[in-house]
């Protein structure tokens, strides 16, 4: 119930009647309807089933980000091969520098040695004619040994030839000897020794190599 707005009580003495005047319970009509009849305010609408265009701009976006993420991995993914090719290339032409750069080395070793050679050989002839003088002659043998290991530290080695078959790839022969002693073609003296640089013949050995008697 609502509270009432005022009630009067009016005497009237001259006809002694009384009036009575009250005012009801009146509703306040701050909206000017009474309560429970229906409004012109418009209810909200039900958007259970219909998609809020912010919701489909924002899945579009997305959309696009994630079209851009692939592109930029499929471009770096193609710049990561560049980039390893160039590496390959790269260690590839440093290799080739490293194995020109040895071989070069190894040619002016072998020149170098080469030319040393006829320099040992005079030592060695001076060595046996220095019979004579042991003091010259040890302090050529000590020339000549330090040359020899000299030479060795850069791979040149002397070849063994006496009591081996001749072979024309690392003999010269120089002379002809007749012997039945040993087999035919075998290399029975060094006129002058034959050196190896590493795996490969720096000068073939001047032997004499027997023969059989005719």
């Amino acid at each position: 119930s609502r509270p009432c707005q005022y009630f009067e009580v009016i005497v009237m003495t001259d006809s002694n009647a009384y009036r009575d005047q009250s005012a009801a319970c009146k509703p306040s009509q701050s909206s000017g309807q009474e309560a429970g009849q229906p409004t012109d305010e418009p209810l909200p609408s039900s958007t259970g089933d219909s998609v809020p265009e912010d919701a489909t701009a924002e899945e579009a976006t997305i959309a696009d980000m994630a079209a851009e993420l692939e592109s930029l991995r499929a471009e770096l993914a193609a710049e990561h091969d560049k980039l390893l090719r160039a590496l390959a290339d790269l260690e590839n032409v440093r290799r080739r520098a490293r194995d020109e750069m040895a071989r070069t080395v190894d040619q002016a070793n072998e020149h170098l040695l080469r030319d040393l050679l006829p320099i040992v050989d005079d030592l060695e002839r001076a060595l046996e004619s220095a019979a004579s003088s042991p003091s010259l002659r040890e302090g050529m043998k000590m020339i000549l040994k330090n040359l020899l290991a000299v030479m060795a530290a850069h791979g040149a080695e002397p070849m063994t030839v006496v009591g081996e078959a001749f072979d024309p790839y690392q003999h010269e022969a120089v002379e002809c000897v007749v012997t039945e002693e040993v087999p035919e073609h075998t290399v029975v003296g060094e006129l002058q020794r034959g050196y190896k640089y590493r795996d490969r013949l720096l000068r073939p050995a001047k032997v004499r190599v027997s023969t059989l008697p005719e």
